[in-house]
């Protein structure tokens, strides 16, 4: 039985398209796309803009020292803010020539990075990591289109969602964070589009379906035990695009959801928010 969680609240809007979450000392962290901008957000709904990205903004992610590195979307590259200063930490339009994606951090440093493909009818591409040096490789196995992404608490495990591959995907992380032993965590019903993904502290992956019902908290081998639903209001499409735990006990899910995605007038409409809803199980690993 899948279990429907409501109470869904809007905790900041006003934003072009908001993605890639990450919950920080207190804040989340997001990336308004279209808005070119990096904010964070307390759990009153405090706002602060962190820094403009001339390229978009994508996946987020913080060093050890405490750099925020950002994957600078349409110039490929992933960037480090330092001190209120951007800086290139790793250039990898050779190999992402249609863009980065989304990108998480791990504990020491290594950022694992999507990137899109147009090829069709089945855009196949490998995720690339970055170690901390800013040195950088593509890894050997191919997915359909990485997209959130999750490191365990234990950093031993990668999960991936698979967005054109209806499916999240694991890999094993050795001592030197390359991401090895491919393999199938959970196929996704047909329509469940995953998009933006986070982990609990039970191992179930919290995942929003930018095409399909909201948000599901699915477990290994495929049970959805949790339901939101996110649909129209006042008539208006809406849909979930990324999501992350966190909060005072981190049992908060805070959700990044906009309109239906028209990247050409999202700047304008600007009908993306951060909601909330209580959620019985807290956030665990990256992010």
């Amino acid at each position: 039985m899948t279990i429907e969680i409501e109470g869904l609240t809007t905790l900041s809007e006003g934003m072009s398209f908001t993605e890639c979450p990450r919950w920080r000392d207190g804040w989340l962290y997001f990336s308004d796309m279209y808005g070119r901008t990096v904010y964070r957000v307390n759990e009153a709904g405090v706002r602060e803009t962190i820094c403009t990205v001339d390229k978009r903004p994508g996946g987020l992610g913080f060093t050890p020292e405490g750099d925020m590195l950002i994957s600078e979307m349409d110039a490929g590259r992933v960037l480090r803010l330092r001190d209120g200063t951007l800086s290139v930490h790793a250039d990898l339009s050779s190999a992402a020539t249609s863009g980065t994606n989304d990108m998480i951090v791990s504990a020491e440093g290594r950022c694992y990075v999507g990137k899109f493909s147009h090829a069709r009818p089945s855009p196949i591409e490998p995720i690339l990591f970055v170690d901390t040096d800013g040195h950088w490789r593509e890894m050997d196995q191919p997915v359909k289109v990485a997209n959130g992404m999750i490191l365990t608490a234990d950093g031993k495990t990668l999960i991936v969602a698979e967005s054109a591959g209806g499916r999240i995907s694991a890999f094993d992380v050795g001592k030197d964070g390359v991401p090895t032993n491919y393999r199938l965590f959970a196929a996704l019903p047909e329509g469940h589009y995953a998009d933006g993904i986070c982990g609990d502290d039970a191992g179930g992956v919290w995942v929003t379906c930018c095409r399909g019902p909201g948000v599901i908290r699915v477990e290994e081998g495929g049970a959805i035990t949790h339901r939101i639903t996110i649909g129209p209001e006042d008539g208006a499409e809406r849909f979930a695009y990324a999501c992350a735990l966190g909060g005072a006990d981190g049992k908060t899910l805070f959700v990044c959801t906009a309109g239906p995605y028209t990247p050409e007038t999202m700047a304008e409409t600007r009908t993306a928010r951060i909601e909330t809803v209580r959620v019985p199980f807290a956030g665990a690993g990256i992010p």
